[in-house]
């Protein structure tokens, strides 16, 4: 299982975090009173968004890791999760953006799904 490149930053931008829970159910609705719900799986994917500033070393760092380790985004990898810092396996979805700030700063944003 491919790893979160320690040079890159552990934790995401506070401000940007935001978790997604998965949607486990399934809503039949009746011709006549409330709907039935159902669990659809045991457990779900749940997603977040994952964002960090990065300098000129870190992005090409990211890209190679992104490009070549990651196969293009096709492979999961171990992270650190931004809440407890537990090692969680995610993937990215269903790509990223980098967008430059200042000169030797990036802003990296990512939507993460997290596998079961």
């Amino acid at each position: 299982m491919a790893q979160w490149p320690a040079t890159l930053p552990q934790k995401p931008l506070l401000a940007d975090f935001e978790r997604e829970a998965a949607d486990a159910t399934i809503r039949s609705e009746m011709d006549a009173g409330p709907a039935i719900v159902r669990r659809r799986f045991h457990r779900g994917v749940d997603n977040f968004g994952w964002s960090a500033f990065l300098t000129d070393a870190q992005r090409s760092t990211f890209e190679s890791f992104y490009r070549t380790t990651l196969r293009q985004g096709a492979l999961a990898f171990d992270m650190p999760s931004p809440e407890d810092g537990a090692t969680v396996e995610v993937r990215i979805v269903p790509r990223y953006r980098i967008a430059k700030r200042k000169p030797d700063q990036h802003l990296l944003v990512m939507n993460l799904e997290q596998l079961p």
